[in-house]
């Protein structure tokens, strides 16, 4: 017992006598004349509280920065400061920047506690863009906590004389009545405006196209709420198209120098005023009604229904030339009505398989062809509407 009491008294003495002489060489070290900075390696507040025991990086004023609009081709730029709010050296590198996005190099490549450096970020847009976002990465080294900042400018691009829409687009029209949009040019410049003139570039189909200026009213031109004035033009088709899909050009030539030539593709597609509308199992590209496979003891029966359309739609007059084979179709046309306010006549078209017709495959293979029905109207060019039936009638 005595020997640990011995040994415990020992360990004490020996703990006070070492805590003393450290703190001497602490207090005797404090006392010398190095600056006070080497001795502050612990955490630093910043302005906003924020405690940063490294460095630490932030951007003055907001890492993004808006341009507003700018004009295709023009280079805009922003200079970015960055700011060292922690308590220790930080270094800086160049980092990825989007593939329209460009930096000057950095002034500093070690920003010392407290030290700012500027990153100037310029932007060239090459497209035109409603809006556009482009970002500047810059690396961060020897901080804790940090890797990297994002700086980021953004705006909208605009034209010195824009279009609108930049596709003009006409769905489905009448290949036998005029059809027209209005397209919008507005001018960003304080420029006197005019335009100088318009032409088809596609001269198969030239001669359908129609050209005439209007002016925009307020209303319009507020629609592009940065231009200082705008004009209309109208683009008529005129009938005679082929069926199908349209393909023209319009060129556009205005009193702007930046923006003389405009050019502003016309689609769409051309249809006959005579249509056929049915449920999933017809196939309107093909004209094909799909019956499956009917019970010859109940037969089958389908409804499709012709749309007529176009300025000859309330004196057009159809009927059922024929159906092949005849012995099994049976196709039978209903009363007419008005529909979308009176711009579409449509046709019922009943179909009947009677029962107990032959046993039959027209499936459209090598056992038996598609049947048929053919629809004779009175329509100056769509004076006929082919239809197609698949069916197999079981034994």
């Amino acid at each position: 017992m005595k020997v640990w009491t011995l040994l415990l008294v020992a360990l004490l003495a020996g703990s006070a006598m070492g805590y003393g002489q450290a703190r001497l060489e602490f207090d005797g070290l404090a006392n010398n004349s190095l600056p006070g900075d080497a001795w502050n390696t612990g955490a630093k507040k910043t302005d906003s509280g924020e405690i940063h025991s490294s460095g630490h990086v932030i951007v003055l004023e907001g890492d993004h920065y808006d341009f507003g609009s700018m004009q295709r081709g023009a280079t805009l730029s922003h200079v970015f400061v960055l700011k060292n709010v922690g308590s220790m050296p930080v270094g800086l590198k160049k980092g990825k920047t989007t593939c329209k996005c460009t930096f000057s190099a950095l002034d500093k490549d070690t920003l010392m506690p407290g030290e700012t450096c500027e990153v100037e970020v310029e932007w060239t847009p090459k497209s035109y863009s409603d809006e556009f976002l482009q970002t500047a990465e810059i690396k961060i080294t020897e901080a804790l906590a940090q890797e990297s900042i994002q700086l980021k400018v953004g705006g909208r691009v605009i034209q010195v004389v824009r279009p609108v829409p930049h596709e003009l687009t006409f769905h489905n029209i009448s290949s036998n009545g005029d059809s027209s949009a209005l397209l919008r040019i507005f001018n960003f410049t304080g420029q006197a405006f005019k335009i100088l003139g318009t032409e088809s570039v596609e001269q198969a189909t030239a001669d359908r196209f129609v050209y005439t200026i209007e002016p925009l009213s307020e209303q319009e031109l507020a629609m592009e709420g940065e231009a200082l004035s705008g004009i209309g033009i109208r683009v008529t088709i005129k009938p005679g198209l082929p069926l199908g899909p349209i393909k023209q050009v319009v060129r556009v030539l205005t009193s702007i120098k930046e923006g003389k030539e405009i050019l502003v593709p016309i689609r769409g597609t051309v249809v006959s005023d005579i249509s056929v509308m049915g449920g999933s199992n017809f196939h309107k590209d093909l004209g094909l009604l799909n019956l499956g496979i009917i019970d010859r003891s109940e037969g089958g029966k389908a409804t499709l229904h012709l749309l007529v359309k176009g300025p000859y739609r309330h004196d057009v007059r159809m009927k059922v030339a024929s159906t092949d084979p005849a012995d099994i179709v049976k196709a039978h046309i209903g009363e007419p009505k008005e529909i979308n306010n009176g711009l579409v006549i449509m046709y019922p078209l009943e179909i009947e398989i009677p029962a107990g017709s032959p046993a039959a495959n027209h499936f459209g293979s090598q056992q038996g062809e598609f049947a048929k029905i053919s629809i004779q109207t009175t329509h100056p060019t769509a004076k006929s509407v082919p239809l197609y039936l698949k069916f197999l009638i079981s034994r």
